[in-house]
């Protein structure tokens, strides 16, 4: 079974860019069955590529400054 990360954000946008240099550092370093994939500021357009490896589990990283 295939593990999907899926990293949210713009690396220009300051603390939104916590997404793709997660996903930089997790591909660099590949661990068990986990596909990264860097979903840049649309991750929805990674949406058919997921589904296509039917993933047993989804995680998806984003990050904010609300203050």
């Amino acid at each position: 079974m295939t593990d999907v990360l899926l990293c949210v954000g713009n690396s220009m946008m300051g603390d939104d860019g916590a997404g793709p240099l997660l996903a930089e550092m997790c591909a660099a370093q590949p661990k068990g069955n986990w596909v990264v994939i860097d979903g840049g500021s649309a991750p929805e357009n990674d949406i058919v590529a997921i589904r296509e490896l039917r993933p047993q589990r989804l995680l998806i990283v984003d990050a904010t400054d609300m203050g």
